[in-house]
């Protein structure tokens, strides 16, 4: 699987940043759970699917994020693989 850029991590951390008032992007550690370390709570994984169906054109159900896409990183990596294979 491709490997993401950093650019693309922090992109994505801070659109998950903007659904917590309480927190920033480089408080999102890459390699933790989105919904184990609170970043996410299930009800804010409708809105960022929502969110990253709009901003990257991507198809993702939400119980992927309880799955393989569980993590900032796997989320980047897959969404990196996605736009290469657009491209």
């Amino acid at each position: 699987m491709k490997e993401a850029s950093p650019r693309l991590l922090a992109d994505i951390a801070a659109r998950i940043a903007s659904l917590s008032r309480d927190l920033s992007p480089e408080a999102i550690d890459p390699d933790d759970g989105l919904l184990d370390a609170g970043y996410v709570d299930s009800m804010a994984v409708a809105d960022l699917v929502t969110i990253l169906e709009h901003d990257y054109g991507v198809r993702v159900e939400g119980e992927r994020l309880l799955g393989d896409l569980y993590t900032l990183r796997a989320l980047a990596n897959w969404i990196a693989c996605k736009e290469e294979r657009a491209s």
